[in-house]
C-alpha cells in the first residue's frame, strides 16, 4: 500500500476522534467525519482551493484530536531521538503530509461511504472496525483507542490487517540505524513539496 493510500486513511482516523467521545467512540467518530468530508464535497466549500480546504480540515482536527498520540506511537522508543522542537515539527510534517494525501486521493471522486461494525471495548480499549468504500471498492480496518483523561483517543489504525503503528515503527527503527532524526524531518519536508505522494515508503 502507498503512502497516498495509508495516509488517506490514517486521516480518516484523526478526523473521525473526538476528545469527548461517549461510550462508544463510533458515534462521534461518525458526526466528525461528516463535517470533515462537508468541507471537501459540500457546495459552499466547492470553490475553495487546496489550502483553503487544508485549512479547514486542519481547524476540524485541532478541536476533536491530538495528532501527537498517534505519532508518538509510531515512532515508539525513537521518539527519544527528536529533540523537543523537532518533534513538534515531526508531527505538523506528519498531519500536513496527510492532508495533501487526503485532498490528493479524493480528488475527481465521489464522497468515500464509511460504514461502522460493532464496537469492541474492554473498559481501557476500544476498537471500532470498519468498511470505507471508496470507489464501489470496500476496503476494512479498524481504530484502534485508548482511554485517556481527555477521553478517547485514536493510537492506531489497521488496514487490511496492517497495523499503521506498527509498519511505520519498523521503518523508523531501520531509518535510525543510518540516519538522525533532523534528516528525517529534512527528507519529509522535501516530501512535502513533491507533486504527488505515491511512494511506497515514507521514511
Amino acid at each position: 500500500m502507498n503512502v497516498s493510500k495509508i495516509l488517506y486513511l490514517i486521516l480518516f482516523a484523526l478526523m473521525s476522534a473526538d476528545v469527548f467521545a461517549a461510550e462508544d467512540p463510533a458515534i462521534k467518530l461518525g458526526k466528525t467525519l461528516d463535517t470533515a468530508l462537508d468541507v471537501l464535497y459540500s457546495h459552499g466549500c466547492v470553490d475553495d482551493g487546496d489550502e483553503q480546504k487544508q485549512a479547514k480540515v486542519r481547524q476540524i482536527l485541532k478541536e476533536t484530536y491530538d495528532w501527537t498520540i498517534i505519532v508518538r506511537y509510531v515512532a515508539g522508543s525513537n521518539w527519544k531521538r527528536f529533540q523537543p522542537s523537532e518533534q513538534d515539527r515531526f508531527v505538523q510534517l506528519i498531519e500536513a503530509l496527510a492532508l495533501k494525501a487526503c485532498l490528493g486521493t479524493l480528488k475527481g471522486k465521489a464522497r468515500p461511504v464509511i460504514e461502522f461494525q460493532k464496537t469492541r471495548n474492554s473498559g481501557k480499549r476500544a476498537e471500532v472496525s470498519f468498511v470505507v468504500i471508496i470507489d464501489e471498492r470496500p476496503i476494512k480496518g479498524a481504530f484502534r483507542f485508548a482511554r485517556r483523561l481527555s477521553g478517547w483517543e485514536i493510537y492506531d489504525i489497521v488496514i487490511e490487517n496492517i497495523s499503521f503503528g506498527k509498519n511505520y515503527r519498523q521503518q523508523l527503527n531501520d531509518y535510525f540505524r543510518r540516519r538522525t532524526a533532523a534528516e528525517l524531518i529534512e527528507k519529509l519536508e522535501k516530501l512535502m513539496k513533491a507533486e504527488n505522494l505515491n511512494e511506497s515508503l515514507i521514511f
